[in-house]
């Protein structure tokens, strides 16, 4: 099958806002429609791109956004890479999100100030392609909304409303900045409060997994990011690990269950996970400074 694109959203010859489906497994992905003078959002969810010309060089990888501005009167290419392995999938699957630049001088206007700085520069000058920030990879919510453009969750005739929605929401989340804090990091508003949740979340299941052994797979798997990711976040934000975090989350409980009196040490231990009782005074005297037996 060769590469295939569909419009999901717009007219690209009427310089419009436009959302372009490719897929397949070879073949360019489009340069025609990969505009001048316009800002591609790019979500790749599967297969390995290769966008460059004389300024840019973008490798795009799956499960990866990136951000890419083509400029006027440049020719650059886009090249699908193939997988070495002829065992691997190698299909292409992509959504490009493409504003032309008229189209957002017009719709922020007088807000145009509080856009990325590096997209204000190419507002006022076009002529060159500019990278935007780092190629970075996707949260588990823009897999979901890359898949949810590819088959919108409205009928079909809400869909161009439904679709102006999400433009507007991945624009505002990715490329305005911070005026007051002079914060001038792309992707960072949607990647702080989806780290919050991330950790409110893994909050919640070690509440509920609170007699079991912490199992970060399962509990990454949950989330729907890496292990190595949630351990991450959540020590950067919390100033605990998830192995301390659940420490506590033990104990505390404990605690209520003795003090309800309805509970004894042995079972209040054996109920929040600990089947060894002098590890679980240990613990107890760490988080409480003192004994179970002398916490009532």
């Amino acid at each position: 099958m060769s590469a295939k694109y569909s419009i999901l959203y717009g007219n690209p010859e009427k310089d419009q806002v436009c959302i372009t489906h490719y897929r397949g497994v070879s073949g360019s992905l489009g340069i025609d429609l990969m505009r001048e003078n316009t800002l591609h959002i790019i979500f790749n969810i599967s297969g390995n791109l290769l966008i460059f010309d004389d300024n840019v060089r973008l490798n795009i990888i799956p499960g990866t956004l990136a951000i890419w501005h083509r400029g006027i009167n440049t020719h650059p290419h886009i090249n699908q890479l193939a997988k070495e392995s002829t065992e691997e999938n190698n299909e292409q699957e992509t959504v490009v999100i493409s504003t032309p630049l008229n189209w957002l001088e017009t719709t922020f206007g007088k807000k145009k100030e509080a856009l990325h700085p590096a997209l204000q520069i190419i507002l006022n000058q076009s002529s060159s392609s500019l990278e935007l920030g780092k190629i970075r990879s996707m949260l588990v919510n823009e897999i979901n909304l890359a898949r949810d453009l590819i088959s919108p969750p409205v009928f079909a005739t809400a869909m161009p409303y439904w679709y102006a929605a999400k433009v507007m929401e991945v624009i505002t989340l990715h490329l305005f900045t911070n005026i007051d804090t002079h914060d001038n990091s792309l992707f960072k508003n949607q990647i702080k409060s989806t780290n919050q949740r991330l950790i409110t979340l893994a909050i919640d299941w070690l509440n509920q997994n609170l007699d079991e052994p912490l199992n970060l797979k399962a509990l990454a798997r949950h989330l729907g990011c890496s292990s190595q990711y949630i351990s991450r976040i959540f020590s950067e934000h919390t100033g605990k690990t998830l192995t301390l975090t659940l420490r506590t989350i033990r104990i505390n409980r404990a605690a209520e269950l003795l003090t309800s009196r309805d509970y004894n040490v042995t079972e209040a231990a054996m109920e929040v996970g600990y089947s060894s009782l002098s590890h679980f005074t240990k613990v107890f005297i760490s988080e409480k400074g003192v004994k179970p037996s002398q916490f009532v």
